[in-house]
């Protein structure tokens, strides 16, 4: 087993500089600009959990090449978890590069890395491998201020949506439903969340449960809403697993429901003990309170009023 790593190169994704980084001089990639090129790599090692779990894929990384050849600002995109972020980024920061110039000088580039961890002798398919980092990065795309960025990254969620690809459908749909960076569409939302609740996707679920109790766009029907609602937060939505605690929680306030056992001793409630009760009797002697029983509530501090005196008891000594 080992890591693979991609170099450093377009075909591995390379990308302009961030609006911040150009105020910094971080150049973009374009013409009269040249990419920087690796000239030295440490491979990164497989973690014990991600071999143990035998975890394959591939973590992406946004960098700065400065004009040194050294890897700064090394920022996480799309994580593969394990610890193995963690050693490739490592790894990268030990990387050396033939600085990219423009106008024949040293400049510093920003780019995009992508490590690659794999087994040899596993299969491993790419395409949903490319699909998951496509979605990582572009949902990071779309919390930058930069316009071209957001454009690029809800096209590319448009393309996998396109291709059945689960959360991009109903990152989608989302934004049809509430307008936000495409325009409003309805009916392709709900047919996007559809498709995904029968796919059996939690968070598309969620929403058709939503409308089918509220009965937009759908026919209502409150029971099977609740249903996959339930379905929903059992598959890991948050949503649903949120909407479900707050229902609990209002239900728990009109109805009165308790928290748990407890006694009432005038007009303040009080949580019932842990202790053997007072009425407990001994089974060798019926009638008699339990000794153990008292001397445990004198040992806990408790009230001395409800407690009885031990029995006195001939000593045979």
């Amino acid at each position: 087993m080992f890591a693979r790593l991609a170099a450093i190169a377009v075909a591995c994704g390379l990308v302009s500089a961030a609006p911040q980084n150009t105020a910094r001089n971080v150049q973009p990639i374009g013409p009269g600009v040249t990419v920087p090129k690796l000239i030295r790599k440490i491979e990164p090692e497989y973690t014990p959990q991600g071999r143990d779990a035998h975890i394959q894929g591939k973590a992406v990384f946004d960098l700065v090449v400065d004009e040194g050849g050294v890897a700064r600002e090394i920022t996480l995109v799309s994580p593969l978890g394990f610890g193995l972020d963690e050693n490739a980024e490592k790894a990268i920061g030990q990387w050396r590069f033939l600085p990219g110039t423009k106008d024949g000088k040293p400049v510093q580039i920003a780019a995009t890395v992508e490590v690659h961890f794999r087994f040899l002798d596993s299969w491993y398919d790419e395409r949903v491998e490319r699909q998951r980092t496509s979605y990582n990065v572009a949902m990071q795309r779309l919390r930058q201020a930069e316009s071209k960025r957001q454009e690029n990254a809800i096209k590319t969620l448009q393309d996998l949506s396109k291709q059945k690809y689960l959360p991009a459908m109903y990152l989608v749909a989302s934004l049809m439903e509430e307008g936000k960076l495409l325009p409003p569409n309805p009916v392709e939302s709900l047919a996007l969340f559809t498709a995904g609740a029968e796919r059996r996707y939690g968070p598309s679920m969620y929403q058709i449960g939503r409308c089918q109790l509220s009965g937009t766009g759908v026919t209502a029907d409150p029971t099977g809403g609740m249903q996959l609602i339930k379905d929903a937060a059992v598959l890991g939505s948050t949503q649903a697993q949120l909407y479900l605690g707050l229902a609990y929680e209002k239900a728990k306030a009109w109805n009165r429901i308790p928290t748990g056992p407890a006694v009432t001793s005038g007009s303040a409630p009080r949580r019932a003990t842990t202790h053997a009760s007072s009425s407990w009797h001994s089974p060798c002697c019926p009638g008699r309170k339990s000794p153990t029983t008292t001397r445990y509530r004198r040992w806990r501090g408790l009230s001395y009023r409800r407690t009885r005196a031990l029995p006195k008891r001939k000593r045979s000594w």
